[in-house]
């Protein structure tokens, strides 16, 4: 039992005895992007000390959730990234993600905001909507950051970056991004005021009415 551990044979507690700590799943949640070096991750979490997120990474590979890399040269740099235990971790985030989306207020000027948050919203709609009636896969970008969703008449997937064979790409920027999740803007008048763009109209609605976006 770690010093900080509820003590309780609980899958809840147990889980929470790894990633419950102060940024952990933050730390998670950066990663779901691909891999990141250490400065990289600083700039993604604006308000972690240095001996913060260095203890965060410390326990979070202690857990076997993240993993260290070096990166062939010329890069040669030290990136962190999930491991396939870390990775089980998306549903549960996802749907703290959901949770969290009815909660997004109007935004302040203390807020800070990122494309991969907005992206990380769009990810979590992933299936709340009805099964395709056909495999679908689509390419999306918020800005500079990319995900792309498989989706098949039983199950999907999502994950960073591209996916070749991709059916549409779909472009917006993270202010839409956000009003789309929060149902504030419909895909019609997004896509009508030019703040929402695809390669092919029936597959970005196709993507909305599987991510329950066409409220």
């Amino acid at each position: 039992m770690t010093p900080r551990s509820y003590g309780e044979y609980c899958a809840l507690a147990q889980t929470l005895d790894v990633v419950g700590d102060r940024w952990a799943l933050l730390v998670v949640r950066e990663l779901f992007s691909g891999p990141q070096r250490f400065t990289d991750l600083q700039g993604r979490l604006p308000g972690i000390g240095t001996n913060q997120l260095a203890t965060r990474l410390r326990e979070l590979e202690r857990e076997h959730l993240i993993a260290k890399r070096v990166l062939p040269p010329p890069a040669a740099s030290t990136v962190y990234e999930l491991t396939e235990e870390g990775h089980r971790l998306e549903p549960a985030v996802f749907a703290l993600v959901q949770f969290g989306i009815p909660r997004l207020r109007t935004l302040a000027p203390v807020n800070t905001f990122r494309a991969a948050w907005a992206a990380l919203a769009l990810r979590a709609r992933v299936g709340t909507g009805p099964p395709p009636a056909r495999p679908w896969i689509w390419e999306i970008h918020v800005e500079d950051e990319v995900f792309h969703i498989a989706a098949g008449i039983s199950a999907s997937t999502t994950g960073p970056g591209r996916l070749p064979g991709a059916d549409a790409v779909i472009d917006t920027d993270t202010i839409t991004a956000f009003a789309l999740v929060r149902g504030e803007i419909k895909v019609g008048q997004a896509l009508a005021d030019g703040v929402l763009r695809s390669s092919d109209g029936a597959a970005c609605r196709a993507w909305a009415k599987h991510s329950d976006l066409l409220r």
